[in-house]
């Protein structure tokens, strides 16, 4: 499964993950702690 941040992420906002569990430990770096500030809001 292949997570990215909407925004513009300095070329770092795409991650591969291989479970559940992993994407929603990077789903909430993403969104509630804002990894990507404004590019972390809306993921594709």
């Amino acid at each position: 499964m292949v997570i990215k941040a909407d925004g513009l992420a300095a070329g770092k906002g795409v991650v591969i993950v291989e479970n559940y569990e992993s994407a929603s430990k990077i789903i909430t770096e993403f969104m509630n702690e804002k990894k990507f500030g404004e590019a972390g809001i809306k993921l594709l």
